[in-house]
């Protein structure tokens, strides 16, 4: 999609009337126009948008790779060259692309006061057969500098709100996996210990067993970072709290219930606001009927 307009700036000053002049019984009528000062544009040039954004995506601090969020690496790595070696991929990581110019998945008018001249919407697809998309990478961006609103609404909205700004991928297929299976036979045997010993067990060894968790609370087993006790400093209740995002809807101005087709929460008012305004370039009777509101005011 294209955007097309006209910019018009402030004209310079202009005077005009109607001068008329009387003698005996004649009237005389002269047209005056005049003008004067320098022509001047105010407006500021638009702007393309696609390359600011492939510049954003050629940008190697926009490229990361992560480790798995529930491994923990405990190895020391060489460090890397990145102009030489590049990004170095976990197999079981993630490779993060991410950028805050432009929000990806909405229609954007203009980026800050500068008009956009090429597009008014961009994606990133996958084009890979190693690499699979795993999720969008959401950023945070103030909608009110990519789209025109009225004051009114500027007020209403977010000051910034989580929009895609890039992708997060991983390889392709099954992340785990093994050698090849090999099958054996296993022998065992079953030994039954009898615990009537511990009636004759004598009671000073039971300070030895005490003694050992005494000192193996500061021993270097419990230091580690992924140790039971260090994660049990951290987190010493097993019940947690979470503040998510509240989420939004589209829902019907009559009751607040869900549109039929948009039984999903959208993670932002953005997002919710775009699915609203397909729905109403798809049929135009749904302008006065539908709006966003937040998942708390949707009526279930």
């Amino acid at each position: 999609m294209r955007l097309k307009g006209s910019l018009e700036g402030p004209t310079p000053w202009r005077i005009a009337g109607t001068a008329s002049v009387s003698i005996l019984f004649f009237s005389i009528d002269v047209s005056v126009s005049e003008t004067w000062g320098e022509e001047a544009d105010t407006v500021l040039p638009g702007v393309a948008a696609m390359p600011l954004l492939r510049a954003e995506l050629e940008d190697s601090s926009n490229w990361q790779a992560d480790i798995p969020a529930a491994n923990n690496l405990l190895v020391s790595l060489r460090a890397l060259d990145s102009a030489r070696d590049g990004l170095v991929l976990h197999p079981l990581g993630e490779l993060r692309i991410s950028q805050r110019k432009l929000p990806l998945d909405v229609t954007i008018q203009k980026i800050g006061n500068q008009k956009t001249t090429d597009a008014n919407r961009f994606s990133l697809e996958v084009d890979s057969a190693d690499l699979r998309k795993v999720d969008d990478q959401d950023e945070l961006f103030a909608l009110a500098q990519y789209q025109d609103a009225d004051d009114t609404r500027k007020l209403s909205l977010p000051a910034f709100q989580p929009l895609a700004g890039g992708l997060r991928l991983s390889v392709e297929g099954r992340q785990s996996r093994s050698s090849r299976l090999v099958k054996r036979r296993v022998r065992y045997e079953l030994t039954t210990i009898d615990n009537n010993f511990k009636r004759f067990a004598r009671r000073f060894f039971v300070f030895w067993g005490a003694l050992f968790v005494h000192f193996s609370r500061g021993a270097a087993v419990a230091r580690v970072e992924v140790s039971f006790h260090q994660k049990q400093q951290l987190q010493p209740f097993d019940t947690q709290i979470k503040a998510g995002q509240p989420g939004y809807a589209v829902v019907n101005v009559a009751d607040n219930k869900r549109v039929t087709g948009a039984g999903m929460n959208f993670r932002s008012e953005a997002l919710a606001r775009e699915y609203l305004n397909q729905q109403v370039a798809a049929n135009p009777r749904l302008a006065q009927l539908i709006h966003v509101v937040p998942h708390y005011e949707v009526n279930e």
